[in-house]
């Protein structure tokens, strides 16, 4: 017979870019994905790619592109690259664990750099996605609820 449990973790494992952190109320968009994306990062409707009656999205690199969300891990590709062809999976509306550009706290605003894809705390010139719910950093991920829908 095994021993019994006599101990408990004390803070939760954090996820990594990209996976969802809850999953009550969320939205996600299907679409297919122009280029390689990276999960974890913010990815715009694709104008370039001529009419399709698929929605394409596409790393932003222009101001003026619409943001739709943040790219979902998939966990059957086994990394954080989507390549581009296939099908993705966008949250629009719900948390996410995202590793920001910056150093975020609780409650402050997050934006996504509209050239990039990157997603920090900084407004200028950016587009606000909604706001991080956890501490994080340029190398400690960090939940991120994010208001698109």
């Amino acid at each position: 017979m095994a021993a019994p449990q006599t101990s408990v973790a004390t803070s939760i494992a954090g996820g990594r870019d990209g996976m969802l952190a809850y999953t009550q109320v969320t939205n996600v968009e299907s679409a297919i994905a122009s280029v390689a994306l990276t999960a974890g990062k913010a990815v715009a409707i694709d104008t370039t790619s001529g009419a399709s009656p698929v929605l394409k999205v596409s790393v932003p690199n222009n101001a003026a592109d619409k943001i739709l969300g943040v790219l979902i891990f998939d966990n059957g590709l086994g990394s954080d690259q989507h390549d581009a062809g296939k099908p993705v999976a966008i949250l629009t509306s719900g948390k996410i664990w995202v590793t920001p550009s910056e150093t975020v706290a609780p409650g402050e605003l997050a934006y996504a750099d509209p050239l990039t894809g990157a997603i920090g705390k900084t407004s200028t010139d950016n587009v606000l996605i909604g706001k991080w719910m956890g501490n994080g950093g340029t190398s400690t991920a960090c939940v991120l609820q994010v208001s698109l829908a």
